[in-house]
């Protein structure tokens, strides 16, 4: 099983936009971020923990969903578009 640490827009676009399973999207998880920071205490990521299989497979939806959401009509890169780049880095 590989970890995959994600932000929360990271999380959310996976589990809402992207088209993975159900089950893979009830397996990420919530992990508190430890800091001495006010400003970050309280926030929250993501993990989830992949098969190499899976990892491909979410890897390859993430990078449909890019084509589709990512650039806009001047094929520059959306705000959506770096998030889900960094996605795919994190799926390699």
């Amino acid at each position: 099983m590989n970890r995959i640490e994600l932000t929360d827009s990271e999380a959310r676009i996976l589990r809402e936009d992207v088209g993975i399973p159900a089950e893979l999207g009830a397996r990420i998880v919530p992990q508190r971020a430890p800091s001495d920071d006010p400003r970050t205490l309280h926030r929250t990521r993501f993990s989830v923990d992949l098969t190499d299989d899976e990892q491909l497979d979410v890897r390859q939806l993430v990078a449909d969903h890019l084509m589709r959401v990512g650039f806009d009509e001047h094929y520059v890169i959306t705000a959506e578009g770096r998030i889900l780049e960094g996605l795919i880095d994190k799926l390699e």
